[in-house]
Protein backbone atom coordinates (compact mmCIF):
# COMPACT_ATOMS: atom_id res chain seq x y z
CA UNK A 1 0.00 0.00 0.00
CA UNK A 2 1.34 3.42 -0.95
CA UNK A 3 1.62 6.13 1.69
CA UNK A 4 1.23 9.80 0.75
CA UNK A 5 2.05 12.83 2.86
CA UNK A 6 -0.56 15.54 2.25
CA UNK A 7 0.26 19.08 3.33
CA UNK A 8 -2.75 21.28 4.02
CA UNK A 9 -1.98 24.92 3.35
CA UNK A 10 -4.90 27.20 2.50
CA UNK A 11 -7.74 24.85 1.69
CA UNK A 12 -8.64 23.32 5.06
CA UNK A 13 -11.62 21.36 3.76
CA UNK A 14 -11.71 17.81 2.49
CA UNK A 15 -15.04 17.80 0.64
CA UNK A 16 -13.94 19.74 -2.44
CA UNK A 17 -10.16 19.47 -2.12
CA UNK A 18 -9.17 18.29 -5.60
CA UNK A 19 -5.56 17.53 -4.64
CA UNK A 20 -6.64 15.33 -1.77
CA UNK A 21 -9.21 13.56 -3.92
CA UNK A 22 -6.56 12.91 -6.58
CA UNK A 23 -4.39 10.87 -4.19
CA UNK A 24 -7.20 9.18 -2.28
CA UNK A 25 -8.42 5.68 -2.96
CA UNK A 26 -6.64 2.62 -1.63
CA UNK A 27 -3.69 4.64 -0.39
CA UNK A 28 -2.66 5.61 3.11
CA UNK A 29 -2.63 9.38 3.53
CA UNK A 30 -0.85 11.20 6.34
CA UNK A 31 -2.45 14.66 6.58
CA UNK A 32 -0.22 17.47 7.89
CA UNK A 33 -0.77 21.13 8.73
CA UNK A 34 2.21 23.33 9.61
CA UNK A 35 1.46 26.42 11.68
CA UNK A 36 3.16 29.24 9.79
CA UNK A 37 4.17 31.95 12.28
CA UNK A 38 3.72 34.60 9.56
CA UNK A 39 0.00 33.79 9.46
CA UNK A 40 -0.70 32.03 12.73
CA UNK A 41 -0.87 34.49 15.58
CA UNK A 42 -1.09 37.70 13.55
CA UNK A 43 -4.15 38.70 15.56
CA UNK A 44 -6.39 36.93 18.03
CA UNK A 45 -9.46 36.84 15.77
CA UNK A 46 -7.59 35.31 12.84
CA UNK A 47 -5.90 32.85 15.19
CA UNK A 48 -9.24 31.82 16.72
CA UNK A 49 -10.76 31.34 13.26
CA UNK A 50 -7.78 29.30 12.08
CA UNK A 51 -7.91 27.11 15.21
CA UNK A 52 -11.60 26.45 14.58
CA UNK A 53 -10.88 25.50 10.95
CA UNK A 54 -8.04 23.19 12.00
CA UNK A 55 -10.25 21.49 14.60
CA UNK A 56 -13.05 21.03 12.06
CA UNK A 57 -10.59 19.60 9.55
CA UNK A 58 -9.29 17.12 12.10
CA UNK A 59 -12.85 16.02 12.96
CA UNK A 60 -13.61 15.51 9.26
CA UNK A 61 -10.41 13.49 8.78
CA UNK A 62 -11.22 11.30 11.78
CA UNK A 63 -14.39 10.17 10.00
CA UNK A 64 -12.05 8.53 7.47
CA UNK A 65 -9.68 7.11 10.07
CA UNK A 66 -7.02 9.79 9.61
CA UNK A 67 -5.64 12.33 12.06
CA UNK A 68 -4.04 15.69 11.38
CA UNK A 69 -0.36 15.81 12.27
Amino acid sequence: MLTHLFLFRNDLRIVDNTSLLAISGNKRIIPVFVKDPRIYGCNRFATAFLEKCINNLNKDLQKYGAYLH
